[in-house]
């Protein structure tokens, strides 16, 4: 009995002597929050448009509904203006597309999303876009979509969390890494969303001073200020520290590697490979195994 408690003790020692040796991760993580830590569900989004009232008419006026979205975003750029890349402020992609304008406003706060649903419906049905959407079918559909596009509620609604993505922000946690938010979020729509308790949880635990959304300091991904923002806010310097940031737009990946950040692009929900990225980055975030107790 005292034979295997001294070697028991032993291990012990050489087990905390060993965590001690361990080299001490501390590199700051940065994540975007659409398409890398929540989502939309389509099958939610349809429900809201209406298959029977507003999608089926628009498909059986001729209209291919592959393309309900560039319709939709190519009638806010007429009714509203198209967005304009200038030095420092290359444009703003949203699911491989360049935004509206009018949505790059929403995002960055300067307007409410029940401003630009009524103006937008009120000057479709005056008819200023007539040769756009020539008939009542692709009007009623179109405004559906927009609505869906910026209501708060129904954003809301229809957003969840995606569990790699919160498990790969645990684990960078865990690890001990510092983690930041920083997202494209109308100030509105990202309220709404924490309303919900899961969301609630989540960006709690990370904390309301580790999170930059767009909405709520008027700037806005891939422009330079926000970036900039960041940096200051939080006393990084990418130059003396890892900074690393997790997004699935190639856009804003540029625009922080020109910040002088670690760009890591998410494609097609592979997780594993953001696991593989950092790891090679010298920041292993698996979650340690541990072997079982000697009895």
């Amino acid at each position: 009995m005292k034979t295997r408690f001294i070697k028991q003790f032993q291990v012990g020692i050489l087990a905390m002597a060993g965590l001690l040796a361990a080299p001490t991760f501390g590199a700051t993580i940065i994540f975007d929050i659409g398409g890398v830590l929540s989502a939309s569900s389509n099958v939610g989004l349809v429900q809201e448009i209406g298959f029977f009232s507003g999608i089926l008419p628009y498909v059986l006026a001729g209209n291919n509904p592959a393309r309900l979205i560039d319709q939709t975003f190519e009638t806010l750029d007429y009714l509203f203006g198209k967005q304009q890349a200038t030095p420092g402020r290359p444009l703003a992609y949203g699911e491989g597309q360049p935004l509206p304008q009018i949505m790059c406003l929403w995002l960055a706060g300067t307007i409410p999303a029940a401003t630009i649903i009524s103006e937008a419906n009120r000057l479709i049905d005056a008819g200023a876009c007539d040769h756009l959407l020539p008939t009542q079918a692709q009007k009623i559909c179109i405004k559906r979509v927009i609505t869906c596009c910026f209501d708060p509620a129904i954003y809301a609604r229809h957003s969840y969390l995606i569990p790699n993505g919160v498990r790969l922000v645990k684990a960078c946690r865990r690890a001990g890494h510092r983690v930041l938010i920083l997202s494209n979020y109308a100030p509105d729509a990202f309220a709404a969303c924490l309303e919900k308790p899961a969301f609630k949880k989540f960006f709690g635990s990370i904390g309301a001073e580790n999170i930059v959304v767009s909405g709520f300091v008027g700037m806005i991904k891939p422009h330079a200020d926000i970036f900039e923002y960041t940096l200051q806010k939080y006393q990084l310097n990418p130059g003396a520290e890892q900074v690393v940031f997790i997004d699935n737009q190639e856009e804003n990946i540029a625009a922080a590697e020109r910040a002088g950040i670690i760009g890591l692009l998410l494609q097609d929900d592979d997780y594993g490979t953001m696991y593989d990225q950092l790891e090679e980055l010298g920041l292993p975030v698996r979650a340690p195994v541990y072997a079982p107790a000697t009895p």
